[in-house]
């Protein structure tokens, strides 16, 4: 036991350290500088859909035009732990591993290897938001664990990566005739990633006392930073009927730079040169995002209904088939209960089935979701 809560607070240490290998789509790296998505546990309970119901720290990272219905809204802290494959950790055995205090080592590796090519093991966010006559901000960070492998022939890697979104923007609400009104907003973001060069599993979990000091020394490592502009759009209609749209990711480019260890680092830090000398760009593509929602404030019975279709311009370069289009989809449905303090939610997500539950007690609120990404 004590052996792997060294590994895994290591594990979640190295967030400071990076890879020299730029990204492609033929390596470990090809999905680390996708677009951010920060989302909430409610979403998630939904199928990740919800553009046009947004509201509080959601308005903030996805959709500023929510922010336009926003009164006083303060979320600090919020906190999420996301652990991936929960089922196939139970099956694999390595609970019970270390439970009985048993050699996990080949139980964990044959663990990562069965999980393909590119796999999450775990995600921590973290943050706050604030929101006030249509000014929103917030501050998002998420570390996640990754795994890479190539399968039985190669052993499994492992690589972590840091994101801190700080987020700025303003909403205002176009009020016009019957019952219409138009919400408009825009946010601005500074995006800083920072991720681990690939290092083999087996590496950290028989070897964890020399990873700190190889990481010091030796890790090749990779940051950078990226200024997204986001503008959101969202009707408001009769009947409890609104339709949403974002196009993200607008300058989303990334200035990048290399490091050969974890000292040149905070050398430059410490130099004020981050980034200068040695740096360089990767083009990211903008994201367009649409959806409709239904969601009636009836007192007793909160209903709520939404549909989103997610990466319309990465839709428009595919073949338009009925699988494509649902690769694209996001589904999902809520209801209030109990004056809201307790809600039920589903959804689907890409064509994967999502479930999530809510307590809100007003001076804290605890959601939970099980879904697939």
């Amino acid at each position: 036991m004590r052996k792997l809560i060294i590994t895994l607070v290591i594990l979640l240490s190295a967030s400071a350290l990076f890879a020299e290998i730029i990204p492609s789509s033929t390596n470990a790296y090809y999905h680390i500088l996708d677009p951010i998505e920060v989302t909430s546990v409610r979403l998630q309970g939904m199928g990740g859909a919800g553009i046009g119901i947004v509201e509080g720290s959601d308005a903030v990272f996805s959709n500023p035009a929510g922010l336009a219905s926003s009164g006083f809204d303060l979320t600090v802290p919020y906190v999420s732990i996301t652990l991936y494959n929960p089922l196939d950790i139970y099956k694999s055995g390595l609970i019970d591993s270390v439970i009985n205090g048993e050699d996990y080592v080949s139980t964990a590796m044959n663990f990562l290897d069965g999980l393909g090519v590119y796999n999450k093991l775990l995600r921590v966010d973290a943050g706050f938001s604030l929101n006030f006559l249509g000014l929103g901000i917030g501050v998002a960070v998420q570390d996640t664990v990754l795994t890479y492998s190539l399968g039985s022939t190669v052993s499994s890697s492992v690589l972590d990566q840091l994101v801190v979104r700080a987020t700025a923007g303003y909403g205002l609400r176009i009020r016009l005739p019957l019952e219409f009104s138009v919400d408009l907003g825009v946010s601005v973001s500074l995006n800083y990633i920072a991720f681990t060069e690939a290092i083999g599993a087996s590496q950290i979990l028989s070897n964890y006392e020399d990873i700190l000091e190889y990481a010091k020394s030796s890790l090749p490592i990779m940051m950078g930073y990226s200024i997204p502009v986001t503008v959101g759009l969202k009707v408001n209609m009769p009947f409890a009927l609104s339709i949403g749209a974002v196009l993200g990711n607008i300058h989303g480019d990334y200035t990048m730079k290399a490091y050969d260890g974890y000292e040149p680092l905070v050398n430059d830090v410490m130099a004020l040169n981050l980034l200068g000398e040695g740096e360089y760009t990767i083009k990211t593509d903008m994201d367009l995002a649409l959806g409709l929602s239904w969601a009636p404030g009836w007192r007793l019975l909160k209903p709520t209904v939404v549909v989103d279709l997610v990466d319309v311009l990465g839709l428009m370069d595919e073949s338009v088939t009925t699988r494509a289009i649902l690769g694209h989809l996001r589904i999902g449905a809520e209801v209030g209960l109990l004056a809201s303090i307790v809600t039920l939610r589903a959804g689907l997500r890409e064509g994967y089935a999502t479930i999530g539950a809510g307590i809100d007690l007003r001076l804290f609120s605890v959601d939970v979701a099980y879904f697939n990404e």
